[in-house]
């Protein structure tokens, strides 16, 4: 997996995370969605505007 970020963020390093736990319907879920979708990415937000929910973008949005 490339971890390589698109575009700069100042001086913070990016970090990946190295297990995530689902459920096996969340896997079929993101099965799903990635069969329709291309590759996948996910963000955790930080809260404030976004309300720390989890996003799910395409690769590279």
């Amino acid at each position: 997996m490339d971890t390589t970020p698109e575009s700069g963020a100042g001086n913070v390093e990016p970090r990946t995370v190295e297990q995530v736990t689902a459920t096996p319907a969340a896997l079929e879920l993101i099965d799903k969605l990635k069969t329709a979708h291309g590759d996948l990415m996910f963000h955790q937000s930080g809260g404030c505007c976004d309300g720390s929910a989890p996003m799910c973008f395409a690769a590279g949005e």
